[in-house]
């Protein structure tokens, strides 16, 4: 049953505003130039008219067309973003994805900053303002739950404070609470454990800090708790983001999408936050550094158990820079559109452990899907060793044991399969900038060395590296046919010896 298209419904009373001045914010990534439109590095040229309903580039596009993030464009106007909020208002009542509760919650937030901004106080404006308030109220996402659900209460309370709301504002803010609570782990990491994600959701609740405090409710226990919140969040992202400034791009993440880990924690200067110093835990992830090599390995389960759907089928999977390089990487994730790429990207296959008979650890599917999960018992969790195991092949009979050890130069990986007697494949995917030479028993790159032990035969395959969304470079990837046991050593010592 097709639901139907949302309407929007004015308030009576003429909306005033409350919020007269705010720290400044983080300027959007340039995807408004002219007349054209670029989302997810697909362009859309629209001359005079906007189509806010156009859907030939997938909904993903759509929305953020809806979004209204190039609003914090630099390049924008008063006058260019006036004209284009009032385009939107003029078409309202046509308009379909884009009243959806999760463009209507990020519209809402970016329009208040360029009206704070520019001291807009056109009626009009400000009307369909408080009404996409009003019917983000009656359409909440409570069946979506996860990263949907708190966007919509941090919007509401920012909705609220800036109209000096106080029902609305007194209905959400225990709500924002919880969902903080139960969405942000106890090591700050945001628990759908994408770290592209983490930094949205750092962005989205320093905005609404940021409103809460210069607004009436600035007292709050809702600011409090905010506060607390993004210190442990910044501790986490302070401990995932390589030194480069990059993140790892694991689960559902890419490039362009979120602001960076340098614009955040500007942010939090601004708004007079320091962070909470964390060590990785709950999350799952792990990450190392001897010398000028850092690396991230995966032990955690697949996310939470309701909503994995931004998890990928990748159990002790592990990503490496050398010297700010990016050695080993993950596929990385190119599209949200259900189909062959999403299917592959989200699966065992595209990350660096092991399949074992050709099957996911866990089912991936229908693009959000997670039918049965591969869960992890770690062992030994130090400074120097990992140990883990995950039961994701327990169909087979087979649980796959993986370790990680360094020493002063040098990683070893060893899998084990045990069990019944069975093969595995192991793959490592590099980043196409790393050259890729296959030996015997070993593998030689630019970057580092790996020898493997047990392994009965070596192969190099091509395979499409995604560090953004509908962009796709060709690389190398190794896969490793062993039985029961494979040792690997990733050797840096030459590497090292020449920086």
């Amino acid at each position: 049953m097709l639901r139907p298209t949302p309407k929007l419904r004015f308030p009576k009373n003429k909306p005033q505003k409350s919020i007269q001045k705010l720290q400044k914010s983080i300027d959007s990534y340039t995807s408004f130039k002219g007349s054209k439109f670029i989302f997810l590095n697909l362009e859309k040229d629209f001359a005079d008219k906007i189509d806010w309903n156009y859907s030939e580039y997938g909904k993903l596009w759509t929305y953020n067309l809806n979004y209204f993030e190039y609003l914090s464009q630099k390049e924008i106007s008063k006058e260019k973003g006036i004209k284009l909020i009032n385009d939107f208002v003029q078409n309202s009542e046509k308009i379909k994805d884009g009243l959806e509760p999760f463009p209507t919650s990020l519209r809402i937030i970016n329009w208040i900053k360029f009206v704070v901004e520019y001291q807009i106080s056109d009626e009009h404006i400000l009307q369909s303002l408080a009404a996409q308030l009003l019917l983000l109220e009656k359409n909440v996402e409570y069946h979506l739950l996860g990263n949907h659900l708190l966007e919509n209460y941090f919007s509401l309370i920012s909705g609220a404070a800036f109209f000096n709301n106080q029902r609305i504002f007194d209905k959400y803010q225990d709500k924002l609470v919880g969902q903080l609570n139960e969405q942000i782990l106890k090591d700050g990491a945001h628990f759908e454990l994408s770290p592209m994600y983490h930094q949205l959701m750092l962005f989205r609740a320093m905005d609404t800090y940021n409103f809460l405090f210069h607004s009436p409710f600035c007292e709050s226990n809702v600011v409090l708790s905010l506060k607390s919140k993004i210190k442990k969040m910044l501790g986490w992202l302070e401990q995932i983001t390589f030194n480069s400034g990059e993140i790892p791009l694991l689960n559902d993440a890419a490039k362009n999408i979120a602001p960076m880990s340098f614009e955040l924690f500007e942010y939090a200067k601004r708004l007079n936050i320091e962070s909470e110093p964390s060590e990785l835990f709950d999350s799952g992830y792990r990450r190392w550094h001897f010398g000028c090599v850092e690396m991230v390995v995966d032990i955690g389960q697949i996310g939470p158990d309701y909503i994995p759907g931004h998890a990928h089928s990748d159990a002790f999977n592990f990503v490496i820079c050398v010297d700010n390089q990016p050695f080993i990487v993950d596929v990385g994730t190119s599209t949200y559109e259900k189909g062959r790429i999403r299917d592959f990207e989200r699966s065992t296959f595209a990350h660096n452990t092991v399949v074992v008979r050709n099957q996911n650890q866990s089912q991936v599917w229908a693009g959000f899907r997670v039918g049965k999960r591969a869960t992890v018992e770690v062992e030994v969790d130090d400074e120097s060793e990992i140990i883990a195991l995950h039961d994701g092949y327990r169909d087979l009979g087979i649980t796959h044991k993986r370790s990680f050890a360094k020493a002063e130069d040098a990683l070893e990986i060893v899998d084990e399969l045990i069990g019944v007697s069975e093969r595995g494949i192991a793959y490592f995917h590099f980043h196409p900038d790393v050259n890729v030479e296959i030996f015997e028993k070993s593998v030689k790159t630019d970057l580092g060395s790996l020898a493997f032990a047990g392994a009965f035969s070596i192969t190099k395959e091509s395979f499409q590296y995604s560090e953004q969304f509908n962009k796709r470079v060709e690389s190398q990837k190794v896969i490793v046919n062993f039985s029961t046991e494979l040792r690997t050593i990733i050797n840096f010592a030459d590497t090292l010896s020449n920086r």
